[in-house]
């Protein structure tokens, strides 16, 4: 509609002077207001402009025609002359809408798409073309489909070229962007031609799915693509100016580059998986509720203090070691894949990080408290709480039921891991047990198992031996009746580590001792071993042990790291305290307990270290989660500010590869490389392994009675290039 058909139309006119002198000309500012979900026009908008108490409406048509007063200094923006004082904005206001400030110089005003006001409550809201501020995000934000990060709202939108419209979708009601396209666009197609023509660059794609992350602790904005999305620089550049142009995120949007293929699309503000993470305050790491007794410690003083299985701990860093507790806040972030969350996840016990929690003053009033910890994906809840209700739960959630295991320790010499299997477990603990079936899992497929080389496995038979030759079962079982044992958490302390010493002191069976050197002598292309702990009490379903017992190397031809020495050393470990604590807190008898030895030849100078998780923990997505970090540098127990590479590996892909790459973190451990810890084929690699594993051990190891998306494996692997080339191998499976 022309300028003067408008005015004609409207029937308000007002006058409102911005300085009392100084003024030499007149603005006309002219448009309609409308709803931002149905574009229908909004009659009686009260509208004022800032600092007058004189207010105006629309007309019924929505219309309404200003004239503004202007001083000498003046700024013109798409033909509105208005002053450069704070003053120069127009609220508008209506009963059941939300408010709207807009500047004079904003490029609604004499735009034919006009002011858009958003109601407060939509009766089926789809989607909007414009977000017009944050209570239209929170309106149709979602909790994030991927949730390593916490704190995060999520809206997922489509950019429709054709029609030059980016949609802001309710996620509320639409979490993939194949079925809002479907149902709102007039998609036609199948879900799988969608994900082959609108994430590749083709012939045919006219959408481009994105998420827009809010992060409520950085305070921004961020979009993202799908990791293989084919999306180049000009598309990112075009999408994020449209963003810019429909949203009220100008100044806070930044474009997150989930694949390397986007790091140079450096014109626009980008953000790294880095900047994200260690951005952020909170983390939920295992999600969970517990009571127990607030208790905050210095990261140092962990080791020296005494804990209860009662206790939930604050401390300021990640300890390595820490025994069986009612919950976990640490001030440092932990990778999900670090010791202190496996056994979190094991136990079910809540596990966060709070960066600023040793200095929250809530948390410190709570000090010494009972309370009840609430750890969530998104927040955390924590408050006093009354010893019934704390009974009530525990009574209800920890475990009752005594437990006695199988061992067997009839079967002597070393064990050929060929002819073993998971039901060996009593004869040869889980570790070596699942060793065998990792074996069998690529036999099966006629492929040679990307094992440590010359392995074998020491039985119970001679852990058992060598306590009856000594008296040291008598004497383990003498102090384990005690009633100061039981009730005395440093006299237990004290006492365990007489048995662990008893144990290492005595000598070592001469015709094993024999064995296990012709063996490693077999194989002259190694002289340094790794002996493993392998107990009936770890690596199994219901109690995966992670970091319970300890490994030691052996080496040929050194006398202070001699095999007999690492023997006895990893046999001791069975009694180490944590181990007791946590057997005892699951009422693992033991006396049935008994430690077994997983020998290969060990990697003294790695190319790098890794553990994976075979199922996705943070959505339901089919993918492995992949922490993996140059040379011996620990995943599960970093050092303090240490960050691994973090990867994603989905089990399809939308450019033609069978795997889709997505980083979370990257290692800022080695700074002279802006190289990722493994390349993209290795990373591919390592997933066909991790394929066979699983499959095989889903269908064929353990009945977890699940869907196969819901069964996930521990898995630890190292890339070692001593051999020859640079080789990825698999060293344990056990079950998460």
């Amino acid at each position: 509609m022309r300028e003067n058909q408008i005015i004609i139309i409207c029937c308000i006119f007002f006058c409102c002077y911005l300085h009392l002198k100084n003024t030499n000309s007149q603005i006309p500012i002219h448009s309609i207001i409308s709803d931002v979900n149905s574009n229908t026009p909004l009659e009686n908008v009260k509208i004022q402009i800032e600092n007058s108490k004189e207010f105006y409406t629309s007309n019924s048509e929505g219309y309404f025609y200003l004239k503004i007063n202007s001083t000498k200094d003046t700024q013109v923006l798409n033909n509105i002359r208005s002053s450069n004082q704070k003053s120069d904005s127009i609220l508008f206001s209506k009963e059941n809408y939300h408010n709207r400030k807009l500047a004079l110089t904003d490029y609604r005003f004499n735009n034919k798409r006009g002011v858009k006001l958003l109601k407060k409550k939509y009766g089926n809201l789809n989607y909007f073309e414009e977000l017009l501020d944050e209570n239209a995000f929170e309106m149709l934000g979602n909790l994030p489909s991927k949730t390593h990060l916490s704190g995060i709202r999520s809206v997922k939108a489509t950019f429709d070229i054709r029609k030059n419209i980016l949609y802001y979708i309710n996620s509320k009601k639409y979490n993939l962007h194949y079925t809002f396209s479907k149902e709102q666009l007039e998609y036609t197609h199948t879900h799988d031609q969608f994900i082959n023509e609108q994430y590749t660059n083709n012939y045919k794609r006219y959408l481009y799915p994105i998420t827009i992350n809010y992060f409520k602790e950085l305070d921004i904005y961020t979009f993202e693509f799908f990791s293989t999305d084919g999306a180049t620089c000009e598309d990112v550049y075009k999408i994020y100016q449209k963003i810019i142009k429909s949203s009220y995120l100008i100044d806070k949007l930044y474009f997150y580059t989930t694949n390397n293929i986007w790091k140079d699309c450096t014109d626009i503000p980008i953000i790294g998986a880095n900047e994200l993470y260690e951005g952020q305050n909170y983390q939920a790491l295992n999600i969970a509720e517990n009571y127990g007794y607030l208790k905050k410690i210095d990261v140092n003083d962990i080791a020296s203090k005494e804990h209860q299985k009662r206790d939930i701990v604050l401390t300021n860093g990640i300890p390595i070691d820490i025994p069986v507790l009612s919950g976990i806040i640490t001030t440092e972030f932990q990778t999900p894949l670090s010791h202190i969350n496996v056994l979190s996840h094991n136990r079910g016990t809540p596990n966060m990080v709070l960066k600023n929690g040793f200095s929250d003053e809530s948390l410190d009033n709570l000090n010494g408290e009972l309370v009840h910890l609430n750890v969530t994906v998104d927040s955390y809840n924590i408050r006093k709480a009354t010893i019934n209700e704390a009974t009530i739960f525990w009574n209800n959630n920890e475990p009752k039921n005594k437990v006695i295991l199988n061992k067997d320790t009839n079967e002597y010499g070393l064990i050929q891991l060929e002819n073993a299997s998971i039901d060996d477990v009593n004869k040869i603990g889980g570790k070596a047990a699942n060793f065998a079936e990792i074996l069998k899992a690529f036999k099966r497929e006629n492929q040679t198992a990307p094992v440590p080389e010359n392995y074998f496995a020491i039985p119970f038979y001679y852990y058992n031996e060598h306590l009856k030759k000594f008296g040291i079962d008598i004497y383990i079982e003498t102090i384990l009746n005690q009633s100061e044992f039981k009730t005395n958490t440093n006299y237990r302390k004290l006492m365990l580590e007489k048995i662990r010493d008893t144990i290492k002191n005595s000598p070592l069976n001469d015709n094993l001792l024999d064995n296990v050197l012709n063996k490693m002598n077999s194989d002259t292309r190694f002289t340094s071993y790794r002996f493993r702990s392998s107990t009936n009490a770890e690596d199994l379903n219901g109690f995966n042990g992670a970091g319970l017992y300890s490994s030691y190397s052996g080496k040929l031809n050194n006398v202070k790291k001699t095999p007999q020495k690492a023997i006895k050393k990893v046999w001791a470990s069975l009694w180490n305290y944590n181990a007791f604590e946590e057997r005892d807190y699951f009422k693992i008898n033991h006396l049935s307990t008994a430690m077994g030895v997983l020998v290969h030849r060990s990697f003294p100078d790695e190319d790098a270290n890794g553990v994976v998780i075979t199922k996705n923990i943070f959505n339901r997505n089919h993918a492995y989660v992949v922490n993996v970090q140059f040379k011996e540098i620990s995943v599960v127990n970093p050092d303090s500010g240490i960050i691994n590479d973090q990867i994603i590996i989905y089990n399809f892909s939308t450019n033609n590869k069978k795997y889709t790459l997505e980083y979370n973190t990257f290692s800022n451990a080695v700074s002279d490389t802006s190289e990722n810890v493994m390349t993209d084929e290795e990373l591919f690699e390592l997933a066909g392994y991790l394929s066979i594993i699983n499959i095989y051990f889903y269908s064929r190891v353990y009945d977890c009675n699940c869907d196969y998306k819901d069964f996930g494996l521990d898995i630890e692997f190292k890339v070692d290039s001593s051999v020859d080339h640079r080789r990825i191998y698999i060293k344990q499976a056990r079950p998460y």
